[in-house]
């Protein structure tokens, strides 16, 4: 839920609506997708420094989550992650 969260938010944070959720839950993992209509690249800011409020979201992906990954398309953004189990 957390990385679900965080991606959602930069959805709305800085892509364009539509935003839509997109899960796929396998027997060993879980895939988590959010697209939206903005055209801006989905990218890995700085690490975020502890006097500042924002630029932490895709490093919480990026630690938590098995994989992650985002691409443009011609109606917009996607950015994804997949979660393993046992």
């Amino acid at each position: 839920m957390l990385c679900a969260s965080e991606l959602v938010t930069n959805a709305f944070l800085h892509g364009q609506p539509p935003v839509e959720l997109e899960i796929r839950v396998g027997p060993k993992s879980v895939w988590v997708a959010v697209h939206d209509a903005g055209s801006g690249a989905v990218e890995l800011r700085r690490p975020a420094t502890p006097d500042t409020s924002a630029g932490r979201g895709l490093h919480i992906v990026e630690a938590v989550a098995s994989r992650w990954g985002s691409s443009a398309h011609e109606r917009g953004n996607t950015t994804w992650f997949e979660i393993e189990g046992e």
